[in-house]
């Protein structure tokens, strides 16, 4: 999902911006598609991200999502020992 998001905005960039010939323009439709495939692909780039920075933490710390939402609902996450991660 990540790597196909990626193409896809790579793609579009390259139509959108560098090309100067009229045969690689879009017309009315395909702006709109472009447009709205453009916020898909932003939307899934944010969310694979998140995915993995969730499962890189997960793994980093030995801690799984469910037992981290344990020690939310009890009010016992400050209590933890595990180390955030820095961004």
């Amino acid at each position: 999902t990540w790597i196909g998001a990626v193409f896809a905005l790579l793609i579009f960039a390259w139509n959108y911006f560098l090309c100067s010939s009229e045969l690689c323009t879009f017309n009315v439709v395909l702006v709109q598609l472009v447009r709205a495939m453009t916020v898909i692909c932003i939307g899934a780039l944010l969310f694979t991200s998140s995915m993995l920075m969730n499962v890189t933490y997960g793994v980093m710390t030995g801690i799984g999502t469910i037992d981290r939402l344990k020690k939310k609902a009890n009010n016992t996450i400050i209590v933890s020992d595990e180390e955030p991660i820095e961004l």
